[in-house]
Parts: structure tokens; C-alpha cells; sequence
């Protein structure tokens, strides 16, 4: 699922990009501003953007809902499944979460040689300020060899602290 249209779109290999978005009606969300960071590890480009989703209900003590979209490609000359993803969640004030499980959003995808993989998952916050980095574990369907890809590192800011 998509939350945003987008215009305006600066590309910055390896540093943080933004551009405006604009309101998705269909989805009663309200997107503001997008943040994009790109890297390449182990064969991957991994990139990712994040918008804070408005008018999202949550639940306290939490005050703000990040949406993170990721899109994974596989430069290398072989096939490989993503088997999991762990996480280290900064927040502003110095609380740090580790998070980590199989797979993405339920799925454990084989990405083919010169093929990409896009999910969309998000984060809450008790802050107005964060940032989230961490890797993902592979497997060479070929070789069976295990290896890991770094996700590069990609801030969590609420709108208003950029007003």
C-alpha cells in the first residue's frame, strides 16, 4: 500500500534527501514531508523512505507514527532469500529499542539477480525525534552461504520540528 504521492524528488546517493507529498484521501492519512536514505551492502542497494503519518490513531505513550518503505535490490549474480531483519531504534532522550524476528512483514522473499523487493512497514515514537538502523540476514540460494546486509541509517522526525 502506498501513502503518498510525491513531487520534487532530490536523489543524493548515501545522504538523507526530502521532498513535499501531498494528502492521500483514499487512505484518511495525512503525509507531510519524506526522508530518503540509500546504501549498497554486500551486493543490495537498500533504500529507504519515511514519512510520519498524521491523523493515525495510536496508542499511548506513544505520539507518533512513522511509515518506513524499503525497497531491497540484488545486484549480485545470484538469487537470495531474505531470512531476517533486526532493528536498533533510537529515540530523543536517549531510549534505544532492539528489535528483531524473521522475515519482513510476514514474508521471507527470494530476490532474484537484478531484481528489487518493496515493503511498506512503520514505528511509533514517544519522542518527536528518532532514527532507526540495522541489517538484514541473507541466505546464497545457490550456495547456501549466510551473510548480512546493512540497512543504512534513516531519522524518524516529526513535522513539526520542521516548521
Amino acid at each position: 500500500m502506498v501513502f503518498k504521492e510525491s513531487q520534487n524528488a532530490f536523489k543524493d546517493k548515501g545522504k538523507r534527501t526530502f521532498f513535499q507529498s501531498f494528502v492521500n484521501k483514499s487512505c484518511n492519512f495525512v503525509v507531510l514531508i519524506e526522508f530518503m536514505s540509500e546504501a549498497i551492502s554486500n551486493g543490495f542497494v537498500i533504500k529507504v523512505e519515511t514519512t510520519q503519518l498524521l491523523n493515525q490513531a495510536i496508542q499511548k505513550p506513544f505520539i507518533h507514527f512513522f511509515s518506513y518503505q524499503i525497497t531491497i535490490k540484488n545486484l549480485n549474480p545470484f538469487p537470495a532469500k531474505l531470512i531476517g531483519r533486526f532493528w536498533k531504534i533510537w529515540e530523543m532522550g536517549g531510549k534505544i529499542e532492539q528489535v528483531s524476528g524473521l522475515g519482513v512483514v510476514g514474508l521471507q522473499p527470494i530476490i532474484e539477480p537484478n531484481t528489487s523487493f518493496t515493503y511498506t512497514s512503520g514505528c511509533p515514537l514517544t519522542t518527536n525525534l528518532g532514527k532507526m538502523s540495522g541489517h538484514y540476514s541473507f541466505t546464497n540460494v545457490q550456495s547456501g552461504e549466510n551473510f548480512l546486509v546493512k540497512i543504512p541509517p534513516f531519522e524518524l522526525i516529526a513535522n513539526n520540528l520542521l516548521n
